[in-house]
């Protein structure tokens, strides 16, 4: 294979695979098979408003300071200061979502999520932990649980972004080993409880 042609390949595939990219699309994709329309709509809608838009808007003005390279923020040290504002940002949704009465099903996803952010997080201090990998495999599991013939294909899919990880030189093969392990036991701990 053409070495420019498999480094776009790769890019696009993690590119695809982005935490934010792939949490918008499996919010979108589950909400609208597992409720209402109302419910999808507005489920969808508080999370992009609580969580992606503030979010997005936060590493967007980081990397205008000159303090994120990217929306990959692949600098080890400086994830130390993205990840408290991905578990506040997660708390605060899962308060209102609390208080709004949203099914055990939605909070239980987003306690597990909160536990692969944190455990990475605490992990970080030592070793920089694909979030590509932990995320794409963490909603591989969410939807093994929930709509199980669309499962294999976001595992493969999760094995791509991997690779894609290592071979674009962001991570080393332990640290995608180690997300993909934080990924697999923050899924199981949702579909135990499920």
């Amino acid at each position: 294979m053409n070495k420019n042609y498999a480094h776009a390949l790769a890019r696009l595939i993690s590119n695809l695979g982005h935490p934010i990219v792939l949490a918008c699309a499996s919010l979108l994709f589950v909400n609208f098979q597992e409720f209402s329309l109302k419910k999808a709509v507005q489920l969808s809608g508080l999370t992009l408003i609580i969580a992606v838009f503030p979010l997005i808007t936060y590493v967007y003005y980081q990397i205008q300071k000159g303090n994120f390279k990217d929306f990959d923020v692949s600098d080890q040290k400086k994830r130390n200061g993205l990840y408290p504002i991905l578990i506040a940002l997660q708390l605060i949704l899962l308060l209102v979502l609390y208080l709004m009465d949203f099914s055990w099903t939605i909070r239980l996803g987003l306690l597990s999520c909160l536990f692969l952010l944190v455990l990475s997080y605490i992990l970080n201090f030592y070793i920089k932990v694909s979030l590509h990998s932990s995320f794409s495999v963490f909603v591989s599991v969410l939807l093994y649980t929930l709509e199980p013939k669309y499962a294999f294909s976001l595992f493969l899919f999760a094995l791509m972004i991997a690779h894609s990880r290592v071979y674009l030189g962001r991570h080393s093969l332990i640290e995608v080993v180690l997300g993909t392990i934080i990924g697999l036991i923050s899924g199981y701990i949702f579909h135990l409880w499920i």
